[in-house]
């Protein structure tokens, strides 16, 4: 059997006994350990120093961090709440916006929990078009106040209603426009009134009654005040041009319905009515238009 020897650390006692050595130690050398202990721990506080400076580069970090944060940009667009660095990429952004958020499909306004989701969605191209209020976070600024004054126009954040040509028209599909186009002299009258007054898509209505004699229009995000009789005019023209546009890129599909003769008929028709032959009809749906307008 080795015995094993246990020396003291403070001075040259030495035994096999291990109880021996705690003995010798707690009787001859007490001070020397309590003053070891102090040395341990000043040890640990030197660590816990190294902790505290460790700590100090996390501040720095978060400082930084604050930093950056500071400069994060304040150009936020106000439809789908994107965030911008300078407002030259913001006003871009916006021109092409469609308003509703990432997740959202933009013609039937149905949300997905994931982008690939909505995607497949748009692919399939089965969705109807509704208003951008059925979104999932519907803003009151697409609602247009039935009394339609300035100073209710004023207290409505109404920026959201689309300027005066950048209409939304997913909703017009080739059945809608094809049902337009057969109503041959009224057909300017009733693509107008599907463009800025219809009630499902509030979002359009960009045209407003003013008084008798005028109208409020949105034109680059504020409304402006324009003659009803001029406006009338200029509405015919835009949509005559529309709805000829239509009837000559979908001439064969069109045919597949009606007969030849008959879309060279409408087409004459409403070819003529462009260049204000007849000129009664022609002042007839103008007419009518205003009137719409003033309701």
């Amino acid at each position: 059997m080795i015995n094993r020897i246990h020396k003291c650390k403070f001075c040259t006692y030495f035994t096999s006994v291990k109880c021996n050595l705690i003995r010798h130690v707690n009787a001859k050398h007490n001070n020397e350990m309590s003053k070891n202990t102090v040395k341990s721990n000043d040890n640990i506080i030197g660590a816990n120093d190294n902790i505290i400076g460790a700590n100090d580069n996390i501040f720095e970090a978060n400082d930084n961090i604050s930093q950056a944060n500071d400069n994060i940009s304040e150009f936020v667009c106000k439809f789908c709440n994107k965030n911008y660095k300078t407002l030259k990429y913001l006003r871009k952004h916006e021109t092409a916006c469609n308003k509703v958020d990432k997740l959202t499909c933009p013609r039937c306004m149905k949300s997905f929990a994931h982008r690939n989701s909505k995607n497949l969605h748009i692919k399939a191209d089965k969705c109807e078009a509704r208003s951008i209020i059925h979104s999932r976070n519907p803003n009151i600024q697409n609602v247009v106040n039935n009394n339609n004054t300035t100073n209710n126009i004023g207290v409505q954040n109404n920026y959201i209603i689309n300027n005066y040509h950048q209409e939304r028209l997913d909703y017009l599909t080739f059945e809608k426009m094809l049902e337009i186009w057969k109503k041959g002299y009224s057909a300017a009258f009733s693509l107008t009134n599907e463009m800025h007054f219809n009630k499902a898509f509030p979002e359009n209505k960009n045209i407003l009654k003013n008084n008798k004699t005028s109208a409020l229009v949105k034109e680059n995000g504020s409304f402006v005040t324009k003659d009803i009789k001029m406006l009338a005019e200029e509405l015919f023209n835009h949509k005559s041009s529309i709805i000829q546009d239509f009837a000559y890129k979908n001439k064969a599909k069109i045919c597949e319905s009606v007969d030849m003769e008959v879309y060279e008929e409408i087409a004459d028709l409403l070819m003529k009515l462009f260049i204000k032959q007849p000129m009664n009809q022609y002042k007839k749906q103008v007419t009518k238009i205003a009137d719409m307008i003033k309701i």
